[in-house]
């Protein structure tokens, strides 16, 4: 579930970093910051809400067709009912070429005391057309969210 979870934000992060660096004058380097919330899981009794506080820096290289986007996240996954949460960290660097992207980094580690459980997720992934097609690096999936904040 957090594999999947990690890989469609990664897909998700290209496609929104792609578009706001195609935008970007070639020779100025953006920071951009903003706040994000979502629900990302129905635990039948209590949704998780998803929250991000995201810090971008994009950088557009003279001459060149490649952009780099520096993104570092805090991430909350919250009980909606109680109101327990997991903090969360990602910290990746996405390399972007007409028509593909490469992302390299932490995609997500988050700890959890209650229960022990500690995700890593960390590697490089490679899109191109938006379609994943190479993944490596560990991608522990081994916390429940639902059981987590219950």
């Amino acid at each position: 579930m957090m594999r999947r979870f990690s890989l469609a934000l990664c897909i998700a992060t290209a496609a929104l970093a792609s578009a706001s660096a195609a935008a970007a004058d070639p020779t100025t380097t953006t920071i951009q910051r903003s706040t994000e919330s979502q629900t990302a899981l129905s635990c039948g009794s209590f949704d998780v809400i998803q929250s991000f506080e995201i810090q971008q820096i994009t950088t557009v290289l003279p001459n060149s067709s490649q952009t780099s986007l520096h993104v570092n996240d805090a991430v909350t996954f919250t009980n909606s009912v109680s109101g327990s949460s997991l903090r969360g960290r990602v910290a990746m660097t996405f390399q972007f070429s007409p028509g593909s992207a490469t992302e390299q980094g932490l995609f997500l580690r988050i700890t959890a005391p209650s229960v022990g459980a500690d995700v890593l997720e960390a590697g490089v992934v490679k899109i191109v057309d938006n379609q994943l097609v190479f993944a490596a690096g560990p991608f522990d999936s081994s916390i429940d969210l639902c059981a987590a904040l219950s």
